[in-house]
């Protein structure tokens, strides 16, 4: 073999080796891009899980605030009744935003750092971004419609509000307590009488002691002659009483306005327990009526 044939073979070689290591760069390459792909598609797919089920629970406004701009635009603010009306409906609105605002004060912060470090999506930080303009907005207007409807309620309402949510949390916590306690104690009522029934089965039969002729006797002569010590004293104490309560004067006091609002406040959170409490008597009705 001559030196120009070796020279012209070892080139061949090369060029030939040299597009076997490009379509092995290229394959690996080409390897590399598809399992990047995969892995960000199925990023994409868990992420857009969350953003479906974002959307099936997506956010609507409370029904409150519906029904009292319905509300408003019928009733006459000159009534006292229809005024009465609207508070409470104001109130009740108000209440309801009382969540979301605790949500965003308590998670606002904690989703922007998600979103910042991309573990949110862009159509899910802009769900967040809507509601808090929501809340933001309502804030404001509950303000407004509160010193429209009472001069100065504006800068007590959303305190009050805050009160009664927590007044309702309570008792709705409270009634479940009450509740487990109820069933807790037919449990061992219930084991009691088994236990009971068990001590009987085991236990002689015996027969029943009549009760005595002279002690039946005696207990109708005793209760009457307790009575009438006792009906003497309660004359004398109503006699004294009523000589007290003639000589106590009778004092006028003067009206306070904040104490009025006080009252009226006190009076509308009541209203609002019991209208709380019958709305969640009927839902277990229902659900009682689901169940059968």
């Amino acid at each position: 073999m001559s030196e120009e044939t070796f020279t012209e073979d070892v080139n061949n070689l090369a060029k030939k080796s040299d597009g076997t290591l490009a379509l092995v760069i290229l394959a690996v390459a080409v390897v590399v891009v598809i399992a990047v792909g995969i892995y960000m598609l199925k990023n994409r797919m868990f992420s857009s899980g969350a953003d479906i089920s974002w959307k099936q629970s997506s956010f609507t406004p409370p029904v409150e605030r519906d029904e009292y701009i319905a509300a408003k635009e019928k009733l006459d603010v000159t009534k006292v009744s229809d005024l009465d009306e609207l508070k409470k409906l104001l109130m009740r609105r108000a209440i309801q935003t009382i969540p979301l605002l605790l949500s965003l004060q308590n998670e606002g912060s904690s989703i922007d750092r998600l979103y910042k470090k991309g573990m949110l999506t862009d159509d899910m930080h802009f769900k967040v971004k809507e509601l808090k303009a929501f809340v933001d907005k309502e804030f404001q207007d509950i303000q407004f419609e509160a010193d429209d409807l009472m001069e100065g309620w504006g800068q007590h309402i959303w305190p009050q509000a805050m009160q009664f949510h927590q007044m309702i949390q309570k008792q709705a916590e409270a009634k479940v307590e009450e509740q487990r306690a109820v069933e807790e104690e037919k449990k061992k009522s219930k084991k009691a009488a088994k236990k009971q029934v068990s001590a009987d089965e085991d236990a002689p039969s015996s027969d029943p002691v009549a009760p005595s002729s002279s002690a039946s006797s005696a207990t109708p002569a005793a209760s009457s002659s307790a009575s009438a010590p006792s009906s003497s004293s309660a004359a004398a104490g109503t006699s004294s009483a009523s000589k007290k309560a003639a000589r106590v004067p009778r004092v006028i006091r003067p009206v306070d306005p904040d104490e009025i609002k006080i009252q009226d406040a006190e009076r509308m959170a009541q209203q609002l327990l019991e209208e709380e409490e019958r709305e969640q008597k009927k839902s277990g009705s229902a659900k009682k009526g689901g169940k059968k």
